[in-house]
């Protein structure tokens, strides 16, 4: 097999390796949202954290990318304390205030068709 044979088969192959990687690996068909701890408590100090996570064709995590979101306090505004918000990265990050109550909050990222809501308790101090 001549030399140029070659290097067109192997062109052809790497194009088709990144093809298959821009659409199934890089490509985000997903958003999760993980809300880490799942309650809080009126005590000050306790602190919710909801990240958004881009997820491929495979169920994994894209490489190399974000899934940007928006965050809104529907309901319990009141209640909770900002301390940080980064919808680049789709980042929230709450601390409760002395009350008890129910928080309602609306996530909107750009990959995702439908805006995800979240419930979050926050019990009374024991």
């Amino acid at each position: 097999m001549r030399r140029i044979n070659i290097y067109i088969i192997a062109g052809i192959f790497l194009i088709l390796i990144l093809i298959f990687s821009f659409l199934y690996i890089f490509n985000i068909y997903e958003v999760n949202y993980t809300v880490k701890p799942q309650s809080l408590f009126a005590d000050s100090k306790s602190v919710i954290t909801i990240s958004s996570k881009p997820i491929n064709a495979f169920g994994w995590k894209a490489p190399f990318r974000e899934a940007p979101a928006d965050f809104k306090i529907k309901e319990g505004k009141e209640l909770t304390d900002i301390l940080a918000e980064d919808s680049r990265k789709g980042i929230l990050i709450l601390k409760a205030k002395n009350k008890p109550g129910k928080i309602v909050i609306y996530a909107k990222s750009r990959y995702a068709l439908f805006p995800s809501s979240f419930e979050i308790i926050i019990y009374p101090k024991s």
